[in-house]
């Protein structure tokens, strides 16, 4: 998958689990942040993650504060919704300039925001870039922010896409 030269690869915890990147390890440098870790240690770590975390072959390093700042405001330009694990793997890559690997169509859309390469690992990558909104179920009134209720009519409020536009990101090599 990384070809001759080793890659700088960020997974995260569902391209970790998958196991999919793992066959072509030697051909890679992967990273994963802390609360990667603790996501899988809270579930089944197998026996070969146990092993790669050990042994070195996976590297836990902590995102900065100041990369965790710019995702967090990408997050906020686009209206998506990342969880502080998806905002660590995004910011690690951006600190150590590597490509992310995620099934994660949130954590895709912020990446082609900041220009991160990312690879899907059992889905493919997303195509559009997405800026969000919210619009009340009951009076279509639109939001920018998202409320827990419509503050007008008290309706639930659904997320829509305002626009879209070409997602320029993925080195996918296959």
């Amino acid at each position: 998958m990384c070809g001759n030269e080793k890659i700088k690869l960020v997974l995260d915890t569902s391209a970790l689990m998958s196991g999919r990147i793992i066959g072509s390890i030697e051909d890679c440098i992967i990273f994963i942040p802390p609360s990667v870790t603790n996501e899988i240690r809270k579930g089944n770590l197998s026996v070969k993650i146990q092993y790669l975390l050990e042994s070195g072959i996976i590297e836990v390093k902590s995102p900065s504060l100041h990369s965790l700042k710019v995702v967090r405001d990408a997050e906020k330009k686009l209206k998506d919704s990342l969880s502080s694990t998806d905002r660590d793997v995004l910011a690690l890559a951006l600190d150590i300039g590597a490509i992310v690997a995620t099934d994660d169509y949130s954590m895709q859309n912020v990446a082609s925001e900041l220009g991160i390469s990312y690879i899907g690992v059992m889905q493919e990558n997303i195509r559009e870039k997405i800026v969000w909104g919210w619009r009340c179920r009951g009076c279509g009134r639109v939001f920018d922010a998202k409320h827990d209720n419509c503050p007008v009519c008290g309706s639930a409020l659904k997320r829509y896409p305002i626009y879209r536009t070409f997602a320029a990101s993925s080195d996918r090599s296959e």
